[in-house]
C-alpha cells in the first residue's frame, strides 16, 4: 500500500511539473532606445515591432517595456514622424513606453511634453535594471 502512496505522489509531481512546463511562458522584455538619428531609430522601431508580430504569430504574448534614453529621447519628445507613426504602432501592439527624468531634465522638458503613451520614470538606466531583476530579457536593437 505505501509503494501505491508513493507512485500516485510522482506521478503527480510528474504531471504537475510536464504541465509546467507545457504552458509557454509570456516572453518579458525590456528594450533600450537610444540612437542619435531617425534612420538607427526607425530600424530599431522595426525591429521591436517584427518582434511582436512574430510572437504574436506564434500565439505568445509579449510585455515589451520599451525604454527610451538619451539621443533617442530627444528625437522622440520632439514630435518627429517616429513618434506619430511606428511608436503609435508599436503601442497598439501593446508596448509601453517610459523616459527618464533624468532625460527630461537634460533637455529642460516636462511630463506635459512626452507623446500619448509615455511614461516617466525617475532615470532609464535604473528602470531597465529594475525590470532585468523581474527576469525581463534586455535588448537594444
Amino acid at each position: 500500500m505505501r509503494a501505491f502512496a508513493w507512485t500516485l505522489a510522482l506521478l503527480a509531481v510528474c504531471a504537475t511539473a510536464l504541465f509546467a512546463f507545457a504552458r509557454r511562458p509570456d516572453l518579458r522584455v525590456v528594450a533600450q532606445l537610444e540612437g542619435a538619428d531617425d534612420a538607427g531609430l526607425s530600424a530599431s522601431l522595426r525591429s521591436l515591432s517584427a518582434l511582436m508580430d512574430a510572437a504574436s504569430a506564434q500565439g505568445q504574448p509579449v510585455d515589451l517595456e520599451v525604454v527610451v534614453t538619451g539621443a533617442a529621447a530627444r528625437r522622440l519628445l520632439r514630435g518627429t514622424e517616429l513618434a506619430a507613426g511606428p511608436v503609435q504602432t508599436l503601442q497598439g501592439q501593446g508596448a509601453q513606453f517610459a523616459v527618464g527624468r533624468d532625460t527630461l531634465a537634460e533637455d529642460r522638458l516636462r511630463d506635459d511634453d512626452l507623446p500619448d503613451g509615455f511614461s516617466t520614470v525617475p532615470s532609464g538606466l535604473a528602470e531597465i535594471a529594475r525590470l532585468q531583476a523581474e527576469r525581463y530579457g534586455y535588448v537594444r536593437p
